[in-house]
């Protein structure tokens, strides 16, 4: 079988192994559910499934171990929801390639909240409650949203992001952009910022990055 489709259901809890003999080749469709926690080894038994939906649910909490076995995965949505920490979620993933982490609660970015996923390309957090992010605390990747959040600073969060090409900052509470904040983002071509309390820029911020655009 390719692919499951339990969207706009009201579905609130899927058993352990639910999907452990279906042996998917493409994905699972759960959006639009109620669903409010997924144990471990939720997904088990399918590691060739490439893409996840679980947008607009009710989940505010994932165990470590929810997505063992996702060897393939490259797309995984958990829009909307409720979650409010992530950190140990995406373990041995290092095939992602799109994560859509957007409208939920999430406060903090540690630097192992993705410390096992090699490249992200693209990766949103938009529309969270994220007020601090450690240095190096994101992966490689292309296009991150952090936009309408409560950062305060970045502060060496990009050091391991050497193929960013895009980063949106915008609707934020950065006040002030330092020598560093955008250290090892050097192919950054496009950095939003507009609409931040922003009062000072160090005058080597942006050494390093020639190409960028600022909006």
């Amino acid at each position: 079988m390719k692919l499951l489709d339990f969207g706009f259901n009201e579905l609130t809890y899927l058993e352990p192994g639910t999907f452990k003999i279906v042996n998917l080749s493409y994905g699972i469709m759960l959006n639009n559910n109620k669903l409010k926690r997924l144990s471990a080894d939720t997904f088990v038994g399918n590691p060739e499934m490439h893409e996840l939906d679980l947008t607009n649910n009710e989940l505010s909490e994932l165990e470590p171990s929810v997505f063992n076995g996702l060897d393939s995965l490259m797309l995984l949505s958990l829009d909307n929801n409720k979650l409010t920490s992530i950190d140990g979620v995406f373990v041995n993933m290092g095939n992602i390639s799109n994560l859509d982490l957007s409208n939920n609660s999430i406060v903090h970015i540690s630097n192992t909240t993705f410390n096992t996923s090699s490249e992200i390309l693209v990766l949103k957090l938009s529309k969270n409650k994220i007020k601090s992010i450690d240095s190096y605390a994101f992966p490689n990747g292309h296009h991150f949203y952090l936009d309408h959040n409560e950062i305060t600073t970045v502060k060496g969060a990009f050091k391991k992001s050497t193929d960013l090409i895009v980063l949106l900052l915008n609707d934020n509470s950065i006040s002030e952009i330092g020598n560093t904040d955008f250290e090892g983002a050097n192919d950054l071509k496009s950095l939003q910022l507009e609409n931040n309390p922003l009062k000072y820029i160090a005058p080597h911020a942006l050494d390093g990055i020639n190409d960028v655009t600022l909006f």
